[in-house]
């Protein structure tokens, strides 16, 4: 993960939270995201197995690296809130 990145992410978070601009993020809401993000995951896997054209071929596995990277900072998340 873009730890730089996301600790900027954090602190912007953090001064509107401060601020009222901003609701609290509860680690229950990023559970129901990584929920989401596996259900995706998993649709995008089966219909990888299911195509033989190399370039939606190409594609699923760019969304599926997408997905993959999101569930891994949804994940650093949780331990953050």
């Amino acid at each position: 993960m873009k730890t730089a990145k996301a600790l900027r992410k954090i602190e912007k978070y953090q001064e509107r939270l401060k601020d009222g601009k901003a609701d609290q993020i509860k680690p229950k809401h990023v559970h129901q995201m990584i929920e989401k993000l596996t259900t995706k995951e998993a649709e995008l896997v089966a219909e990888l197995e299911e195509t033989t054209k190399p370039g939606k071929l190409d594609r699923l596995n760019a969304k599926l690296a997408t997905i993959r990277d999101r569930i891994e900072e949804a994940n650093w998340l949780v331990s953050q809130v």
